[in-house]
């Protein structure tokens, strides 16, 4: 290595940004833990198709489309408990479903950690509580 070559390595600079990789179905997503040091809004798509379908499932229940959960997952050929969960995305606070949408939702929330974990609470300021959004 020439002189030249090593005075460049002294001037290295190292950027460490928290960081994390979270399984995701068969893939790994890549996420920044610290709102800091996001740039720009992230559409999760898969998150924001899961409440499109909750709200369009639950339009379906209250005009009579279908008269049951079970229904709408012999229909979708899924668990119905998985459907029951879905479901509660569709009384997610107006301003969660918004940041959803618009992909302001805190980059490490997953829709399987909606469905999956612990049930949402039906208060809308312990749901921002709980999901990070305030």
């Amino acid at each position: 290595m020439e002189d030249t070559d090593r005075a460049l390595c002294d001037d290295d600079h190292e950027i460490v940004i928290p960081a994390r990789l979270r399984p995701r179905g068969v893939e790994m997503k890549f996420v920044i833990t610290d709102q800091a040091y996001r740039q720009d809004p992230k559409v999760d798509p898969i998150l924001v198709h899961g409440t499109i379908r909750a709200n369009a499932w639950l339009r379906e229940l209250l005009v009579g489309e279908v008269k049951t959960v079970r229904e709408i997952a012999v229909r979708e050929k899924l668990h119905e408990r998985y459907v029951r969960r879905l479901l509660e995305l569709a009384f997610l606070a107006p301003d969660i479903t918004e940041a959803i949408l618009d992909g302001r939702q805190p980059e490490d929330l997953l829709l399987e950690d909606l469905v999956m974990g612990e049930k949402l609470p039906t208060d809308w300021s312990q749901q921002r509580k709980l999901l990070h959004i305030i």
